[in-house]
């Protein structure tokens, strides 16, 4: 069954355990999420931090988005996004536990990724990072696409690596 909870002054306190097959969710302020498990899309918007219990573990079958006005850290490397991933945020630091394919990325400040497998990118997603990114991988990055603009420098670390620019990119 689908769950969406879409009411901006909604206010969740602790962390929040969803479990559906589509989710879509709105908070206030800040969220901190448990464990997620989305057999299709998961939604998440926030007017704080999105950040993620210790323990926690996020699972979703199809496309994920998140928006914040504030930081989102969701690094917790059991996470698995099997579909597109957009994120929006001042900040951003997030975990994969396999490979994961970015939509668009809006980071005012910082962005940092790691996964276990390719780092990749749809067709027609953008990357637009203000300050410093950092990818690492075991496998592959392929962030190819040229109307990424990474404003500042950028850390790599992975097996092989393809990486566009509107503009200047300093390694």
């Amino acid at each position: 069954f689908p769950v969406t909870i879409k009411f901006t002054t909604n206010d969740f306190n602790g962390s929040v355990n969803l479990d559906a097959s589509t989710i879509a969710i709105a908070d206030a302020n800040a969220i901190q999420l448990g464990n997620v498990d989305a057999d299709g899309s998961f939604s998440l918007s926030a007017g704080g931090d999105i950040t993620q219990a210790a323990n926690g573990s996020i699972d979703v079958a199809g496309t994920s988005s998140f928006s914040t006005s504030g930081s989102l850290d969701l690094d917790n490397t059991t996470n698995d996004f099997n579909g597109t991933v957009n994120l929006d945020a001042s900040t951003i630091a997030i975990a994969d536990a396999n490979a994961i394919q970015l939509g668009n990325i809006d980071a005012d400040g910082s962005f940092s990724l790691s996964a276990g497998g390719d780092i990749t990118q749809a067709a027609n997603g953008s990357i637009d990072v203000a300050g410093t990114s950092s990818f690492s991988t075991s496998g592959s990055l392929d962030l190819g696409n040229t109307t990424n603009d990474f404003k500042g420098s950028v850390g790599i670390s992975a097996a092989s690596a393809s990486i566009g620019d509107s503009n200047n990119l300093n390694l």
